[in-house]
C-alpha cells in the first residue's frame, strides 16, 4: 500500500483552514510569557482560550485580506524579517530570541509574522472604514460619588437650584468634574450614553450607576468634532471586535480542543482581543 501522510493535529479549523495544535501551543507559551513579563495574572483557561481566539481572529482577518488582495508579498515578509534580525543583531540572535518567545523555529515565527502582517493590513482597512471624520460630542461635567444615598442628596440639591459647577467643585476642587468633549461609545455604560446624549445643553441626568460609582452628568454644549486620539483607539477596538464577531458568525469555525467551547473562545475574542 502507498503510505499516506499523517494528518497534522489541529487546534481549530476556520473555513477549512486548519490552525495546527503546535501553533496554538506556541501562542499559549508566548501569551503566558508576555503576561508574566507585564506582571499580569490570568488563570490557565483564560490564557488558552485567548490564545486560540487570537489565532482565529488573525486567521479570519488574513482570509479577508487574501480575498481582497491585501496579503503581503514574499519580499515584504522577508524585508520585515530582515529588519527584525537587524534589530536583534543578526539572524542567529533573532532565532535564539524567537525561541525564547516560545516559537519552536524561525520558520514557525516567519509563518506567524506573515499571518500577522496580513491581519494587520485588514485591521487597518476595517478601522479606516469604521471611523468617521467627525461625530457628535458633548462637553460634559460630572459629579461622581461612591454612595447612592449621597448621590441622591446631590441630585436633590441640584433640583432645588444649586448651581451644578459649584456643587461639582465642592466634590472635585481641581476640575469641578470636567470630562471634556466626549463622543458616544466611550461611556462606562450604554444607559449612561443614552441618558447623556438625550440631554439638551444646560441640563443634567438622574443618578446613573456604573462600575465606577454613581454619576450625575451635566451637558454644557454639543457639536460635531473629530475624534480625539484616545477616543479613536476605543472606537477602533470596538469596530474591530464587531467585525470579528460578524465574520465568525458567517464562517465555519470548529474548535477541536477537548473541553473548550466555541462560546468560551468567542467570549475571549470579544473581551480580551486585541
Amino acid at each position: 500500500p502507498t503510505p499516506t501522510a499523517t494528518p497534522v493535529p489541529l487546534a481549530a479549523r476556520v473555513n477549512d483552514q486548519g490552525i495546527p495544535l503546535a501553533v496554538w501551543e506556541t501562542e499559549v507559551r508566548v501569551l503566558r510569557a508576555g503576561l508574566a513579563e507585564a506582571g499580569t495574572t490570568w488563570d490557565e483557561a483564560r490564557i488558552r482560550e485567548t490564545a486560540l481566539a487570537g489565532l482565529i481572529a488573525e486567521t479570519l482577518l488574513a482570509q479577508a485580506a487574501a480575498r481582497e488582495g491585501r496579503t503581503p508579498t514574499e519580499q515584504e515578509v522577508q524585508r520585515r524579517l530582515q529588519t527584525l534580525a537587524a534589530e536583534a543583531g543578526g539572524m542567529e540572535p533573532l532565532a535564539r530570541r524567537v525561541t525564547q518567545w516560545g516559537y519552536p523555529s524561525l520558520d514557525a515565527f516567519r509563518e506567524a509574522l506573515e499571518r500577522s502582517m496580513a491581519a494587520a493590513r485588514m485591521r487597518e482597512e476595517i478601522v479606516e472604514q469604521a471611523l468617521p471624520q467627525a461625530t457628535e460630542h458633548v462637553e460634559a461635567y460630572q459629579i461622581l460619588l461612591f454612595s447612592q444615598e449621597e448621590a441622591q442628596q446631590a441630585l436633590a440639591l441640584l433640583r432645588q437650584g444649586t448651581e451644578f459647577y459649584a456643587l461639582a467643585r465642592s466634590y472635585d476642587p481641581a476640575t469641578a468634574g470636567y470630562l471634556g468633549w466626549m463622543p458616544r461609545k466611550v461611556w462606562p455604560t450604554q444607559e449612561m450614553e443614552e441618558a447623556v446624549f438625550g440631554l439638551a445643553p444646560g441640563t443634567f441626568t438622574e443618578v446613573l450607576a456604573s462600575p465606577m460609582g454613581y454619576h450625575i452628568v451635566y451637558v454644557h454644549a454639543r457639536e460635531e468634532r473629530p475624534l480625539a486620539a484616545w477616543a479613536r483607539r476605543i472606537w477602533a477596538r470596538q469596530a474591530l471586535r464587531e467585525w470579528l464577531v460578524q465574520a465568525w458568525s458567517e464562517s465555519r469555525v470548529e474548535i477541536l480542543l477537548p473541553g473548550m467551547s466555541p462560546e468560551a473562545v468567542l467570549a475571549r475574542l470579544s473581551q480580551d482581543w486585541p
